[in-house]
């Protein structure tokens, strides 16, 4: 009984051993790159969510506006029709 390994497995050890130290190696010399990409993109989206607060903000005091207006005709109607019930006919009535 063998306690030591032979040495093609030692060889074929090391081999695994070192391409596992290089995968590594590759792996954390492209974490920066990949840091930098992920930057520009969380840019990029807080540059979108802020122009869609501004165009949202556009938008609703557009809605306030229109929302006046609206408003503001229902008063004016309200008027008139108030003035259309008080005043007597212009017109002759056909009975």
């Amino acid at each position: 009984m063998a306690l030591l390994p032979s040495p093609v497995a030692l060889v074929q050890l090391t081999r695994y051993a070192v391409g596992q130290v290089m995968e590594t190696a590759a792996s954390a010399a492209t974490i920066p790159f990949r840091l930098l990409g992920l930057l520009g993109q969380t840019e990029l989206l807080v540059s979108r969510m802020t122009l869609l607060a501004e165009r949202a903000e556009g938008l609703i005091g557009r809605v306030d506006g229109v929302v006046g207006d609206i408003e503001q005709t229902l008063r004016d109607t309200k008027v008139i029709m108030a003035a259309a019930a008080t005043s007597t006919p212009c017109w002759p009535r056909s009975s």
